[in-house]
């Protein structure tokens, strides 16, 4: 099953100068994914270091933006309250309301040639779902269930490895059956 890599280059060129590369490649294993961008971009094995990390889930997200027409325009208040972030346009943007932490889980069954058509055509309906439109045939009982949930952060698994706890199988003490 091919999995979703992130395939980051570098090339010495000239004496001062340096290709670099990112690219995110669908493949068997790591080192097809950099034998995928080497036969795809035309670079020399030799003279290229090369980093491959899966990607997961298999999904990375390049860029996304929503900006009218004139970027110079570009504002806390022309972009959608949803999408503003102090770390964007700080100052502006503390006023706006908090944002809370949801538990979504998706159900649907999806006519698709394998998991990954499936997931993206999953994510499509729930698209459609939620704009109003009209599921495809490729999408039935779709179930979308969304519940507000507090963030409790889990302790490290080492530190659950070093807590050790007793249990008893009899309560009230040593006591052992006879």
């Amino acid at each position: 099953m091919n999995q979703m890599y992130r395939v980051k280059f570098a090339r010495q060129l000239d004496r001062d100068m340096v290709d670099l590369g990112d690219c995110v490649v669908c493949a068997q294993n790591a080192e097809a994914a950099c034998d995928a961008v080497r036969v795809i971009l035309g670079i020399d094995e030799s003279a290229t270091k090369m980093d491959a990390s899966r990607v997961k889930p298999s999904f990375y997200q390049i860029a996304r933006r929503e900006v009218k027409a004139s970027l110079a325009t570009c504002d806390a208040g022309t972009v959608r309250e949803d999408l503003a972030s102090v770390a964007t346009f700080p100052g502006q943007t503390e006023s706006r309301p908090d944002e809370f932490w949801h538990a979504v889980e998706v159900k649907a069954k999806i006519r698709a040639l394998d998991e990954n058509e499936a997931i993206t055509k999953l994510t499509r309906a729930v698209i459609r779902e939620t704009s109003g439109e009209r599921q495809k045939a490729s999408c039935k009982d779709l179930d979308i269930l969304c519940d507000r949930v507090e963030l409790h952060a889990r302790p490290p698994g080492m530190e659950k490895q070093s807590i050790y706890t007793n249990s008893r199988f009899f309560p009230g003490g040593a006591a052992r059956p006879k």
